[in-house]
């Protein structure tokens, strides 16, 4: 299971679809109405995390980005609950601040997602298997599903071997090769069990054929490895963001108005190489670092020139999370990476606070680093992600 987390978040890395360009903080009346983005008109409610609100033009009342990805996203995507990573972005958002226009066409498909795979970007999105073989071929995921990425206008993406979920919003259209399952609503990409390879459905974003389930309802559309999932999230069953801390960590990202995120729960006991799928730690007071140990960590991207970087901590209480800020403030300010290279180095803390049982930090790349480097942190379990 390790081994399969590991490779799974390095393909995260390494295929990520990295947008370049800046989101300005705007006035109250910047934002797109169309997707909800922009600045936050009401702080919602911080102790459910319901996260910040926003209006539009009409004066109607929207859910921030993140909090309303996982409250697309079943339940059944993280299998046991114990280990899983989430990645979001907001593509309508990230493209329109980066001017990289939507592709018009199939010709266009490839050039505009490698458009988004620069790694020096101040927004990385970064999509996992279902999706993040797309920026390799730029057309494969019309021709294996029907519709492109470029069709979309916001995902969240969900890794939890060996079950893997993507929920998307956007006018998407199914291709006609899917073949019923035998529950109504949802089809098979692909024939076979569950999480079972069946070469005869390889594609160049599948390449050994797993079966990949679909259904859409409400403007979004789900692909999954698992049936359940499938099945659950057509009934309108339970949703991540029912997750007392995963709404959190969301409301904290829409508040510092994030649109791509990827969020890790699991050990973050240090050193490198510890089991990353163990059960969370029942330790409440601060370890030896300072930090009480914690199990969910949110690292987010806004594209704001002074604090395009965001990270949230979830704790077990409040009064952990305010235990735990000065361990991790020195964390930032003292402490190296694995290549022993001084933390400030590489990424400057322009604060931390805690907030309820969350601790918020914003950030900016140090001279010579690019802000999808605080990805390679988290993945390291650099200082500030560990205990």
């Amino acid at each position: 299971m390790l081994l399969m987390r590991s490779r799974c978040f390095a393909r995260v890395v390494v295929s990520a679809c990295v947008v370049v360009g800046a989101v300005g903080c705007g006035s109250e009346s910047d934002g797109d109405p169309a997707t909800g983005s922009g600045p936050p008109t009401t702080d919602g409610d911080s102790a459910t995390g319901s996260g910040p609100q926003t209006t539009d033009g009409d004066g109607d009342v929207r859910v921030g980005v993140m909090t309303a990805a996982l409250a697309r996203t079943p339940v059944e995507s993280v299998g046991d609950g114990v280990a899983y990573l989430i990645t979001i972005a907001d593509l309508d958002a990230v493209a329109g601040a980066t001017g990289h226009d939507r592709a018009s066409g199939a010709a266009d498909e490839a050039a505009w997602a490698r458009s988004l795979a620069f790694p020096d970007s101040a927004v990385p999105v970064l999509p996992f298997d279902l999706l993040g073989r797309s920026m390799i071929d730029g057309e494969g995921l019309e021709q294996a599903y029907g519709f492109a990425l470029s069709d979309v206008d916001t995902f969240v993406e969900v890794a939890a071997p060996p079950i893997k979920t993507a929920v998307l919003s956007g006018d998407l259209t199914l291709a006609p090769a899917a073949a019923p399952t035998g529950i109504d609503g949802v089809v098979t990409f692909g024939e076979g069990d569950d999480h079972a390879p069946n070469p005869d459905a390889m594609s160049p974003v599948n390449p050994i054929g797993i079966p990949v389930r679909a259904a859409q309802r409400d403007g979004s559309t789900i692909l999954t490895t698992s049936t359940d999932a499938a099945g659950a999230w057509l009934a309108g069953g339970a949703a991540l963001a029912d997750d007392e801390a995963l709404a959190a960590l969301a409301g904290a990202l829409d508040t510092a108005g994030a649109i791509s995120a990827v969020i890790e729960r699991g050990s973050f006991l240090r050193p490198l190489g510890a089991d990353r799928t163990a059960p969370p730690s029942d330790i409440t007071v601060p370890t030896p670092t300072g930090i009480v140990p914690f199990d969910v960590v949110a690292v987010g991207w806004t594209g704001d020139a002074e604090t395009p970087i965001v990270v949230v901590y979830s704790f077990p209480n409040a009064a952990a999370a305010s235990d735990s800020v000065a361990g991790l403030e020195a964390a930032y300010a003292e402490r190296s990476t694995v290549f022993d290279q001084p933390i400030p180095d590489v990424v400057e803390l322009v604060s931390i606070e805690a907030s309820g049982s969350t601790v918020v930090a914003l950030l900016r790349p140090a001279a010579g680093f690019g802000a999808s480097e605080i990805a390679g942190m988290l993945n390291r379990r650099d200082a500030p992600f560990g205990y």
